[in-house]
C-alpha cells in the first residue's frame, strides 16, 4: 500500500489501554492490531524525555548518519 503524501509521521497515543496509531495528515487513526494499518517501519521514536533511531536499515544500506544526543 502506497501512502500518497509521502513520508508520513504517526502518533501513538495510549488511550484506555488500547494503542491507538493517528496519521495526523488525515485524521485516521488505527488499533495497535489492525492488520491494515498503513505504517509498516518505525524509523523514530520522540517522546519528552529522548529521540531514538533505528539503524537497522541505514546498515544494510552502508548509510552511517551523524546523531545527536539531547
Amino acid at each position: 500500500m502506497a501512502i500518497p503524501e509521502g513520508i508520513t509521521a504517526y502518533t501513538v497515543v495510549l488511550e484506555d489501554n488500547k494503542t491507538w496509531i493517528w496519521n495526523a495528515m488525515k485524521g485516521e487513526k488505527y488499533s495497535s492490531m489492525d492488520p491494515f494499518c498503513p505504517l509498516v517501519n518505525v524509523g523514530c521514536l520522540i517522546n519528552q524525555d529522548n529521540v531514538s533511531e533505528s539503524i537497522t536499515d541505514m546498515i544494510h544500506a552502508n548509510l552511517f548518519p551523524e546523531f545527536f544526543v539531547f
